[in-house]
């Protein structure tokens, strides 16, 4: 079953993670609507956020995407992202975002830009 969300709701996805409610109250819901990938969790202090808990889980692979069910239209997309492993270096862990099959980042290489177990928010 597909359902459309209205305009004005926003759609937070835990990744990787169960259901959530930060520090502004707002709910992010349990990891869903994914194809392919495999969940993980690791605990650690987040640098840069209140909300430690959305960026410690994460979904990664070689290949893997989320489908959200909404109507056709234009969407503001907020990737909140951290960087876990400790034992990779920059350049090591280098990966692409496509949205709507369209590059949004490329070449994008997450321990340059927010070091380790640094939070960092991208707005497409």
């Amino acid at each position: 079953t597909t359902t459309s969300i209205p305009a004005a709701a926003s759609i937070r996805i835990n990744t990787g993670g169960p259901a959530y409610r930060d520090s502004l109250g707002n709910s992010w819901s349990a990891d869903n609507s994914f194809s392919g990938g495999e969940a993980d969790t690791k605990i650690v202090e987040i640098a840069s956020t209140a909300d430690d808990t959305i960026y410690q889980s994460t979904r990664s692979s070689l290949n893997f995407a989320y489908k959200l069910p909404v109507a056709n239209g234009t969407y503001r997309v907020r990737l909140h992202f951290a960087e876990l492993s400790s034992v990779i270096n920059q350049g090591d862990r280098i990966f692409n975002v496509l949205l709507e099959n369209s590059p949004a980042l490329s070449s994008f290489d997450l321990l340059k830009e927010a070091g380790r177990y640094g939070a960092l928010t991208k707005t497409f």
